[in-house]
């Protein structure tokens, strides 16, 4: 008799959990206490509000006081940014609490959504880097922070501007040798799927060599020898003088009004077909050598010149320095290419075993919005600013959302 009723509070129980949770499900909630939930791994609102107010001295003004805005209703983050507004204009109206607050209120936005994006990433790191079999070990860790300290803090005094750094960032050094593990780890994971792209063989240099033979050709070049004059008469009598022995660079000299090939004995080298103006140029490429041309009237003026040298044009032959360079091509394509599909793939699997509390959803989390312009279950990662700030990240190639370099010492969270 007792079955039926336990059976019944069963699905009582799951009905509720159902209604509470919607789209979340069951089991996928997130503790009290907690902001977000990735996989079985909790990121508490005490962790956030460490990150959060790290965030918020990188975005104060130099000399003041960084004060973290505090929802709901500001009234400290109010506070201080009238004491921090400059002098009015006599008779002009100071900023409403009303205004002030709306300023508070979307500078903790961002912040909230940096700091969010920098936690949730962060998981979504240490959990691929678990199913991969990726470890960074603390003496490695240590080992570069202790590098970063050398670089960042050179000198005798290094140490003192060290302390300097932690207490005008509000980090500490157990933060900034998370950072670098993650920046670690995300390195660690990139040079895995790079490694695992496809190898080039000699059938993929070949067909790219047939594909793309215009990038191993130079076109014909010719150097030349050339006065330009002003009109007919002068040229006629340059040309005269050159036919009586005188030198290009001597006629160019005294009659010459282009001061490049003036400069340079009347001569230019390594002309290709297109690159002068349309006159000159046809004529420059059905002369012959050592033939005399002109007086020749362009819209610049009347040229006299001479076809000096003939380089033919050659395609360069699929030899070793060819072939390396090829490689290198295709290598760099295949890697990006893997790179590029394994984000996809990642992002979509770590959105799906990530959810966020109420007030804390970013586009990261599974019951967030999408992404703006992507369908929601095909969203990569935002890319957003893995340093928590509200300043925008750097964009860089080999970086993209949940696969960032993540800064470690020398730098505040706000700087990319």
């Amino acid at each position: 008799m007792t079955a039926k009723p336990r059976t019944a509070a069963r699905a009582i129980a799951l009905l509720l959990c159902a209604t509470a949770l919607g789209a979340t499900g069951c089991g996928r909630s997130v503790p009290e206490g907690a902001v977000a939930k990735v996989g079985d791994t909790v990121i508490s609102k005490q962790r956030f509000d460490h990150w959060l107010a790290i965030a918020a001295r990188s975005t104060g003004t130099v000399g003041q006081r960084p004060v973290v805005p505090d929802p709901p209703t500001y009234r400290r983050c109010i506070a201080a940014k009238r004491a921090a507004s400059e002098p009015r204009a006599k008779g002009a109206k100071p900023p409403s609490d009303a205004e002030l607050k709306r300023l508070c209120r979307e500078q903790y936005e961002q912040l909230r959504d940096d700091v969010m994006r920098f936690l949730v990433q962060g998981e979504w790191l240490r959990a691929e880097a678990r199913r991969s079999g990726i470890r960074v070990s603390r003496a490695e860790i240590e080992r570069t922070f202790d590098e970063q300290l050398r670089q960042a803090f050179p000198g005798k005094n290094g140490n003192a501007r060290y302390q300097q750094f932690l207490r005008r960032t509000g980090m500490t050094k157990r933060d900034i040798l998370e950072r670098i593990e993650l920046s670690l780890l995300q390195q660690r994971i990139q040079q895995r799927v790079q490694d695992r792209a496809a190898a080039i063989d000699e059938s993929d240099i070949v067909s790219y060599y047939e594909r793309n033979k215009q990038q191993f050709s130079q076109p014909e070049r010719r150097d030349v020898e050339l006065v330009l004059t002003d009109t007919r008469a002068q040229a006629l009598r340059a040309r005269r003088e050159i036919e009586r022995g005188r030198s290009f660079a001597e006629v160019a000299r005294r009659y010459s009004t282009d001061d490049v090939s003036k400069q340079q004995g009347g001569r230019l080298t390594g002309v290709t077909r297109g690159s002068q103006e349309r006159a000159l140029d046809n004529a420059i490429f059905k002369a012959r050598r050592n033939q005399l041309v002109g007086p020749l009237r362009t819209a610049l003026g009347f040229y006299v010149f001479r076809v000096k040298r003939i380089s033919p044009a050659r395609t360069e032959p699929l030899n070793a320095t060819v072939r390396a360079t090829i490689r290198s091509q295709l290598e760099s394509d295949q890697q990006q290419k893997a790179l590029t599909l394994f984000i996809q793939e990642f992002s979509e699997r770590s959105r799906a075993e990530t959810v966020c509390a109420e007030r804390f959803v970013v586009s990261e989390c599974d019951n967030g919005p999408p992404l703006a312009g992507r369908p929601r279950g095909r969203t990569p990662a935002s890319g957003g600013n893995p340093n928590p700030s509200g300043a925008a990240a750097q964009p860089q190639p080999s970086q993209a959302a949940g696969l960032q370099g993540l800064g470690g010492l020398g730098q505040t969270p706000g700087t990319p």
